[in-house]
């Protein structure tokens, strides 16, 4: 890892134990760290709130695997990752975790759409990736659960179902909202 960055990432890190592992994990443990230590940990995470608010009727089904996520960043080329953990050190520096929650948690989407664009011009690989390329498999996994045929025995007519993912793979032209949308069903943010 170039000497410049770990220097940067020993004020979040002690070096020893960033220096030997990949970009993107590093950025990955940096953001997790920065929003631990903004008082944001796993147990209040969405994926905690939606297993504790939960029926027991209903189930909870991924749209990929843990090795598929992990696939899609260790994927990335290299000198991107080493990009988008530059990128993930400068925006530590700038913005507090809870600001990147708050815009979240508004909904506004004019700000997500920037975020995406941004992505999208600066870091196309990343961009095609983690973005499109998951939106476009999920959308399988979506379709099959929202055919009737493959409704729970014991699903009322017109269940609804819950898609919960990243903010960014909801929006602009690849996001789940429109696609749900051009296939003619009701979908919206919540």
């Amino acid at each position: 890892m170039p000497a410049p960055l770990l220097e940067t990432m020993s004020i979040y890190r002690p070096e020893k134990e960033l220096g030997n592992i990949k970009p993107w994990l590093a950025a990955m443990i940096l953001s997790l760290r920065a929003y631990q230590a903004a008082g944001m940990t796993p147990e209040y995470g969405v994926e905690n709130q939606i297993k504790q608010a939960r029926k027991p009727t209903q189930s909870i089904h991924g749209l990929e695997s843990i090795k598929d996520s992990l696939r899609a960043l260790s994927g990335l080329s290299l000198p991107l990752q080493y990009e988008l953990l530059d990128q993930t050190i400068k925006d530590l520096k700038r913005y507090k975790p809870t600001d990147f929650y708050q815009r979240w948690r508004s909904g506004n989407q004019n700000t997500m759409l920037i975020e995406l664009q941004r992505l999208q011009k600066i870091h196309p690989e990343a961009y095609q990736t983690v973005i499109v390329k998951r939106n476009q498999a999920w959308m399988k996994v979506i379709q099959k659960a929202i055919e009737p045929a493959n409704a729970p025995k014991n699903a009322a007519p017109n269940q609804n179902i819950m898609v919960v993912v990243g903010a960014l793979h909801l929006f602009g032209e690849v996001g789940l909202l429109p696609q749900l949308l051009k296939m003619g069903w009701t979908a919206q943010r919540l």
